[in-house]
């Protein structure tokens, strides 16, 4: 990490104290007391919180549903939490999101029940641009969700380039089920 970022991680870090501070003036003192003893660190984030029952933080969250198509082996690696920010150089590219939208079509049972929506998902893609897994964002049934889950490890990405390397990275993809009417 270079030390304009180390500089500015470490600024945000102070600002925020400040900020969070009910006396402003004891914060001003406290900072002009320490700001000599400031030392560049290597901030490492930590290790995501275990559930109950050892699942990823994020597992846990009401609402939201992530599912893995490998079993969640990570060999170690770091992986971006679904929400947090990853700053990339490269984006990733839907490679064959057409041919996958194709795939899934409209579900028969949801057009002849006249139900529509939008599936949001969020889509975490290894370095080469693979599915990894995902997390439900909008569900507006059961019935069009389960039809995107069922195509979705299919979906390949040129892969996110952050740091002069492939990253993990998640990407939002929506899926719009509209009847003509």
């Amino acid at each position: 990490m270079n030390t304009t970022y180390k500089y500015l991680i470490l600024t945000l870090i102070a600002s925020t104290a400040l900020v969070g501070c009910r006396d402003i003036q004891d914060a001003s003192d406290r900072w002009g007391a320490e700001q000599d003893s400031i030392q560049e660190v290597d901030l490492v984030p930590p290790p995501p919180l275990p559930s109950e029952n050892g699942a990823d933080a994020f597992d846990d969250l009401d609402g939201i549903e992530v599912i893995e198509e490998d079993g969640g082996e990570d060999g170690g690696e770091q992986i971006p939490g679904p929400n947090e920010f990853v700053l990339l150089e490269k984006e990733p590219v839907p490679l064959n999101l057409d041919e996958i939208k194709q795939q899934v079509g409209y579900p028969r049972e949801a057009k002849e029940a006249e139900i529509d929506g939008k599936v949001v998902l969020r889509i975490l893609i290894d370095e080469q641009g693979k599915y990894v897994k995902h997390i439900v964002l909008k569900d507006p049934h059961p019935l069009l969700t389960r039809a995107v889950e069922k195509e979705i490890p299919a979906l390949r990405f040129s892969p996110g380039e952050g740091g002069r390397k492939v990253v993990k990275t998640w990407v939002t993809i929506p899926f719009q089920f509209a009847l003509m009417r």
